[in-house]
């Protein structure tokens, strides 16, 4: 019940904001430095591999980094209080900046068009347990 999240990015990261009474909205609203300065006051950071993942890792805040074309090894090695899931699929970590995932990368049925390894790779039970892993691990 005290579970608050905070979502950040572009305006057109509002099309995926959910309502709901324990989400704070701040994508398009927030700049991108502001974004960043927030994740060292947070108790968690979840994020694919972005910019809010590298500005976390610069702080001892608790961060999970979605890791599917990358790894551990070349992202999060050196982050402090680093939990990050790679993705499970077998072309994973291919490394590749995607720019045409229908013609490199298997893609999932399931998601409609989302690259396996972050459709089946990274299933939402997965991340949802890392969470909870991480939450009382750091007491909070």
């Amino acid at each position: 019940p005290n579970l608050k999240i905070i979502t950040v990015g572009d305006k057109d990261c509002q099309i995926l904001e959910m309502k709901h009474d324990r989400i704070i909205r701040m994508s398009g609203i927030w700049s991108i430095r502001d974004s960043l300065l927030v994740t060292k006051y947070v108790n968690l950071v979840v994020s694919p591999d972005t910019g809010i993942l590298h500005g976390a890792g610069c702080f001892d805040t608790p961060k999970i980094g979605l890791l599917t074309s990358t790894s551990k090894e070349n992202i999060t090695k050196y982050f402090k209080n680093d939990y990050s899931l790679e993705s499970t699929v077998e072309c994973s970590p291919c490394f590749r900046i995607i720019d045409l995932p229908e013609i490199q990368c298997p893609m999932s049925k399931e998601t409609l068009g989302a690259c396996e390894c972050m459709a089946s790779g990274m299933p939402a039970e997965r991340v949802y347990d890392r969470i909870c892993e991480v939450i009382n691990l750091n007491g909070r």
